[in-house]
């Protein structure tokens, strides 16, 4: 379906934020995510991931996989690269077959800005530039996280992870005067610490605000972020937009990344 995308620009707020003595980035340690355990097919092609941090993934489908169970053995992932980024889990069948058996892949779920955590003392997570790949059999040697921003999607969606008629808006941030420059046709944008940093200062806490075009009101969205804590969204106050097609969305926080929704008011 072609998406259709309007034009709106946002409210150049002022910053209401709490100033902080350190100048660099004191955020605390992010949540860590894992690749689940395996994978189990019965028949007909139905599949169930078992395992921890199940809700953070998604089968990428394909081929009717085989009836059994297939193991973890393989994340990939980005590192310290730019953009809105995502991970996967690839799984293999874990016992002989006559044929050969496809790898199953597991892909984090859309707007989940994540890369891979990396420490120079674990041998697991290899790096290629700003690739990063993890073998193993255990998920709990590859380490994922949310990078260290908040991000806003252009989707109108359900609220979760579905969108909704391919309908999108083209959405700009302001904070302390200063307008934050991304790819308008991009569905998902990261604001990350150091672009906060350049707009809002050394703070700890960095106000974002944000105006529909189409609406003419002096109703505005506002947006708080903790400066300290990875960027983490503490505060979303948001008007009810209406869209030309008599469609109504809400920016909202999403219910498992640290992501602002266009959310379809039903």
């Amino acid at each position: 379906m072609k998406i259709i995308r309007y034009s709106v620009v946002y409210f150049i707020g002022l910053l209401i934020s709490l100033p902080i003595f350190a100048h660099g980035n004191q955020s605390s340690q992010s949540k860590l995510i894992f690749c689940p355990d395996r994978i189990e097919c019965a028949d007909q092609g139905f599949c169930k991931i078992i395992g921890d941090n199940n809700e953070y993934w998604y089968n990428t489908g394909g081929r009717i996989p085989t009836k059994g169970v297939y193991i973890f053995f393989n994340a990939y992932s980005t590192f310290h690269a730019q953009g809105v980024t995502a991970a996967n889990c690839r799984y293999k069948y874990s016992t002989s077959y006559p044929f050969p058996v496809d790898d199953i892949t597991l892909q984090s779920k859309e707007g989940g800005n994540l890369e891979a955590v990396y420490d120079k003392s674990s041998a697991k997570w290899n790096l290629d530039g700003q690739s990063a790949s993890c073998n193993s059999n255990l998920p709990s040697d590859c380490p994922i996280t949310e990078k260290n921003s908040f991000v806003i999607s252009q989707l109108i969606t359900d609220g979760k992870d579905s969108v909704i008629g391919g309908v999108s808006v083209v959405l700009d941030v302001a904070a302390n005067g200063i307008v934050f420059q991304h790819n308008l046709k991009d569905n998902y944008f990261a604001i990350t610490y150091d672009d906060a940093l350049k707009m809002c200062g050394s703070v700890a806490q960095c106000t974002f605000y944000i105006k529909d075009h189409d609406d003419f009101s002096s109703n505005f969205d506002k947006v708080i972020v903790d400066m300290t804590n990875n960027m983490k969204i503490i505060q979303v106050n948001s008007q009810v937009h209406s869209r030309p097609e008599a469609k109504q969305y809400q920016l909202k926080q999403h219910y498992l990344f640290n992501m602002l929704i266009s959310t379809l008011i039903p």
